[in-house]
């Protein structure tokens, strides 16, 4: 299917961004068909491709693409033609508005209730139509590039595991209980005060020891779970679990945390603790 994106002129909610000129120029080809959430389908990829020109210059492109209900993760793949220092800078909008933009800095990036790449919000994947916003600072007089974007859509939430070394089964060393500021984890700042420990203190002093991974279970809160991408990749040894420490008071078991092989392709369990108190 083959279509010309007409935007209307609408505001964003990010009073930062001044999106006044928007192209109508911008021919795109999308990858259209209904898919709805089970267990037979867990994941599915859109495909859009198209043509930014002169036309585009100094303007923001849309590319509209449907959201079914039950979706729990978006994954977007982007990429253009980089010739004549052609730049197409990128963003994401939901149903309700600005949902992030990171410019020319990523080629890839995820949404997801909890957490989200750097320069995107977390948030509930909401059912209706999303938009890659497309921006064009550069693009030159009689020049044309092309651009493809894979989105996939995961109705499963998983966490996609880091490239490991296919070093198959052993001993891995780690620590399945770990806190941060998020909770009660607490360090001195630059000042000799007991601060809120940012979750890099914490990330770093795993990586100094060389564990193998970590869980950052903090008490009953999961806002620590949005700095895990990024904790993740400036740390690539260290695998970072999320986790939460239940607090609850009834006795509860403490379940058994499992670690999938870095060679089965599957997603590590998610840590959990639980903290019981009673009443004398």
């Amino acid at each position: 299917m083959r279509y010309t994106i007409l935007t209307p002129a609408s505001r964003l909610a990010c009073a930062t961004l001044a999106l006044a000129f928007y192209s109508t120029g911008a021919s795109a080809q999308a990858e259209v068909a209904s898919f709805t959430c089970s267990t037979a389908t867990p994941r599915y990829e859109i495909a859009l491709a198209g043509t930014i020109s002169h036309q585009d210059f100094e303007s923001y492109v849309e590319l509209p693409f449907e959201v079914p209900t039950g979706v729990r993760r978006l994954d977007v793949a982007f990429d253009y033609d980089r010739g004549e220092r052609t730049t197409i800078d990128l963003g994401l909008l939901d149903p309700q508005g600005f949902r992030g933009w990171s410019g020319g800095n990523k080629r890839t990036f995820f949404v997801s209730a909890n957490a989200a790449t750097p320069s995107y919000n977390t948030g509930a994947i909401e059912a209706g139509t999303w938009k890659l916003l497309l921006g064009v600072p550069n693009v030159r007089e009689g020049i044309s590039a092309e651009y493809s974007a894979t989105i996939t859509l995961d109705c499963s939430g998983a966490s996609k595991i880091p490239p490991q070394d296919a070093t198959g089964a052993g001993w891995f060393v780690g620590d399945l209980h770990a806190h941060s500021g998020h909770s009660d984890g607490s360090c001195n700042n630059s000042a000799g005060e007991s601060v809120a420990c940012p979750a890099f203190v914490s990330a770093q002093i795993a990586a100094e020891r060389e564990l193998d991974f970590v869980a950052l279970t903090e008490h009953n809160a999961v806002s620590g779970h949005a700095t895990h991408s990024e904790l993740q990749a400036f740390f690539p040894s260290t695998l970072f679990l999320s986790g939460r420490e239940v607090t609850t008071f009834l006795a509860m078991p403490m379940p058994s945390a499992q670690l999938s092989s870095s060679t089965s392709g599957s997603s590590p369990q998610p840590a959990m603790a639980f903290t019981s108190y009673k009443t004398k």
